[in-house]
């Protein structure tokens, strides 16, 4: 006897009935309420989509200019460093030349 005191409650059939499902009064909000629900979620997902693309290009769109303007500077970097090349090699020259000069002439001291 003291076992049917403690019965679970899941073990015993107990027929559903839900009186406010059966009251088109009551379902109703609920039915509404699920189109905006599905209309808000439907436009959070195209929001989301469209948000992340732009990022997207946003992204791409600046890492390509910093790799074009990388490039400039590297560019810039090399025209600068080839004329101060030149320039030493032509100052080593000047140099090359009036060493020869010097010790090359007849009337040396």
């Amino acid at each position: 006897m003291t076992k049917a005191l403690y019965m679970n409650v899941s073990d015993v059939d107990v027929p559903y009935f839900n009186a406010l499902a059966q009251n088109p009064f009551f379902v109703l909000p609920s039915k509404i309420a699920n189109v905006y629900a599905d209309a808000i979620r439907q436009n959070i997902e195209q929001m989301t989509a469209s948000s992340t693309k732009i990022m997207q290009e946003q992204a791409i769109q600046a890492w390509t200019r910093a790799a074009h303007a990388c490039a400039e500077a590297l560019v810039q970097n090399a025209v600068s460093s080839q004329e101060q090349a030149l320039d030493c090699i032509t100052s080593a020259n000047r140099k090359a030349l009036e060493i020869l000069a010097t010790d090359f002439t007849p009337f040396k001291k």
